[in-house]
């Protein structure tokens, strides 16, 4: 799901910090240090986001805009990872013992946009096919489908 940049910033700015309500992103999110140029970046690197690296590197890159359209965005995409490359799960467990806040990103992004059949295949995968040594990451994820958020 992609969202014109202009929208995510007008969504930046008007339900940021100025709103009454305290904001219960995630904590790595940032209305102030979240740019236009940033936002503009990171939607073009939705597309990019086709295995556990590219991910990384944009949540390093613009952790800052996880919010609105291009949360959703990031969701789909670790949805689309954990459901139909799981085999790529090691990757993202090394990934995730170097950078405990990728891990609290993934595990953020595996949320009630997640269609039922993929929570069932994720749930199926973090079951029968965790890796060797990958199982704590693998029990998360799995808990994470059967609650998300």
């Amino acid at each position: 799901m992609r969202i014109l940049p202009a929208l995510a910033i007008s969504v930046f700015v008007s339900f940021g910090p100025a709103v009454g309500q305290e904001f219960k992103g995630p904590p790595w999110f940032s209305a102030e240090r979240c740019n236009r140029k940033d936002a503009v970046e990171a939607d073009k690197d939705l597309d990019r986001l086709t295995n556990w690296t590219a991910v990384h590197r944009t949540f390093k890159r613009y952790r800052q805009c996880d919010d609105g359209g291009l949360a959703e965005g990031y969701s789909d995409k670790i949805a689309n990872l954990l459901t139909r490359r799981w085999s790529s799960v090691g990757t993202l467990w090394k990934l995730t013992q170097s950078d405990r806040k990728f891990e609290q990103f993934v595990l953020l992004h595996v949320d009630s946009l997640m269609s039922a059949d993929d929570a069932r295949l994720l749930i199926d995968n973090a079951r029968n096919r965790c890796p060797a040594g990958v199982e704590k990451l693998c029990r998360s994820l799995e808990e994470k489908a059967k609650k998300p958020e």
